[in-house]
């Protein structure tokens, strides 16, 4: 062999450690690029859950939402009476009265000491200062935000 193809011989070995190298450069770039952009998906994800939770807080709070535990004192005095909290979904008789009717017009279910008369069922318009269509409105484009960025 030559001194020439010696020398050709180590400069395409040279070309190819180089081109090796670059490919594995562009390679771990776009590696970067691709976590860089989860991690941004992510903490918009975590910002717009933040915010959901934040307004539904606020949401809460505006329809004078009892606290927890005042909740749970109110499920505790009817239990027995309206539901079963030994039972568990989908447990038929988890829930002790029901109401098949489908009318507009109906009786309430009451214990029976309590007095019953006829309710029309609707609901209102307006809730304080808020217009219920467009809460109901706002909800679905919140959804939809949320689904987009998590799907």
């Amino acid at each position: 062999m030559t001194q020439f193809s010696v020398a050709i011989a180590k400069t395409l070995v040279l070309v190819l450690v180089l081109v090796l190298v670059l490919v594995l450069v562009l390679v771990l770039v776009l590696v970067l690029v691709l976590v860089l952009v989860l991690v941004l998906v992510l903490v918009l994800v975590l910002v717009l859950v933040l915010v959901l939770v934040l307004v539904l807080v606020l949401v809460l709070k505006e329809l004078d939402a009892y606290a927890k535990n005042e909740t749970k004192q109110m499920f505790d005095q009817i239990d027995n009476l309206w539901w079963n909290s030994k039972m568990h979904v989908p447990e038929k008789l988890l829930v002790l009265k029901r109401d098949y009717e489908t009318s507009s017009t109906r009786m309430p279910i009451m214990p029976p000491k309590n007095i019953q008369h006829e309710h029309k069922l609707s609901l209102p318009q307006n809730y304080k200062h808020y217009k219920l269509s467009q809460f109901c409105a706002t909800i679905a484009v919140a959804n939809k935000i949320f689904y987009y960025l998590t799907s």
